[in-house]
């Protein structure tokens, strides 16, 4: 199962490279796994690398970028030099809703605590080129509908809608359409329940201009990897006591079967009088629907409530306030289920529950 010498040229398949970064670390090679990907499979890829023996460790990444310049999908994995000998790591990348057909760039790059900057002052570099196509699975969706767009042949028909407002004061709204290729979802920052599109067939064939979503309210909708969806729920207007237990109910649905035994895993959290640091948390992680639904289990369009009971520190003070955030990971490697969202990435760790307060007993 393990190499018993280290490994010194590159295996067969690789296409070899040559990258440094900051004169101690070397890409030597790449392999893909497929020059295509969509939202419904994650693209594969691994670096062959070098790096000085004695090298602290460092974070490796992987970016795909579009035609735009926009990230649409990354990866991030720490490693450990071992003794200077080629290393491979394995990526899987999975591009987020709002990726369009077309080309997208790999790039990679390393960093510590700041980026270790490639021979040419970049923090990361172009390795190879690959195909985003549209999705073969029908999204999941809140709001299924049936709207053809006019004068579009082939036709151009939006399947569903989803709003999110999981993040405080910003609403994202998610079109689902179906195209000759297949499906793509279009993502809408802001938008309001009549967004500007182009006109749709109506009753009778007739053309219409106002599509009158239904508007959102709480509604939520965090796009993970592996086709799952997480639509809640928020700790927010919960009654927390310190020492009672409270269960957080996590809902999902997902548009595909799920290869993967994942666990769901949800923090309360304990926050300090500024807001910047954890006085307590605890934690619940266990397989779906408190172990009856594994993740495997799951197919197009399974919809699973999955409860989760919590407790307060006894130390908890009345007004605390009180946070949480929820994540799922693969059972067998810990790895975690990629968040497909950019803008809970760029500020929490996991999907945040909202927050609430400690009330006296």
């Amino acid at each position: 199962l393990f190499r018993q010498q280290p490994r010194t040229t590159l295996p067969n398949n690789f296409t070899p490279l040559t990258l440094s970064f900051g004169n101690e670390i070397t890409i030597r090679g790449l392999h893909l796994e497929t020059d295509t990907i969509t939202p419904d499979q994650p693209l594969t890829l691994t670096l062959a690398w070098q790096a000085q023996a004695d090298s602290a460790p460092f974070t490796l990444f992987v970016h795909l970028v579009d035609e735009n310049g926009q990230l649409v999908a990354q990866q991030d994995l720490p490693v450990t030099v071992q003794g200077g000998s080629l290393q491979l790591t394995r990526f899987q990348l999975i591009a987020r809703p709002g990726t369009m057909p077309g080309t997208l760039t790999v790039m990679t790059g390393a960093y510590r605590t700041r980026p270790i900057l490639a021979a040419n002052g970049e923090h990361r570099v172009p390795v190879a080129t690959v195909r985003a196509q549209s999705a073969t699975w029908l999204p999941a969706t809140r709001h299924p509908v049936s709207r053809i767009l006019v004068g579009k042949r082939p036709f151009t028909r939006l399947v569903g809608y989803d709003w999110d407002t999981t993040l405080p004061d910003q609403t994202r709204l998610y079109l689902h359409w179906q195209t000759p290729d297949g499906y793509v979802t279009q993502v809408m920052d802001n938008a309001t329940p009549t967004p500007d599109l182009p006109p749709f067939l109506g009753p009778w064939g007739i053309a219409r201009k106002n599509w009158r979503l239904i508007p959102p309210t709480t509604e939520h909708y965090v796009p993970l990897g592996e086709g799952i969806v997480w639509l809640g729920e928020m700790l927010t207007g919960k009654t927390a006591v310190s020492g009672t237990p409270l269960t957080l109910r996590q809902h999902f649905i997902s548009n595909q079967p799920v290869t993967r035994d994942l666990v769901v895993s949800v923090r309360l959290i304990g926050l300090s009088p500024d807001g910047t640091q954890w006085e307590w948390w605890d934690l619940n992680d266990s397989v779906p629907a408190m172990g009856a639904i594994p993740t495997l289990k799951w197919i197009a369009g399974s919809r699973i409530q999955d409860p989760h009971q919590l407790t307060p520190a006894a130390t908890a003070r009345p007004g605390q306030t009180v946070s949480g955030i929820v994540r799922l990971y693969d059972a067998f490697t810990g790895q975690p289920l990629p968040i497909l969202d950019e803008r809970i990435t760029a500020v929490s760790p996991g999907i945040p529950l909202g927050q609430t307060s400690i009330q006296n007993k």
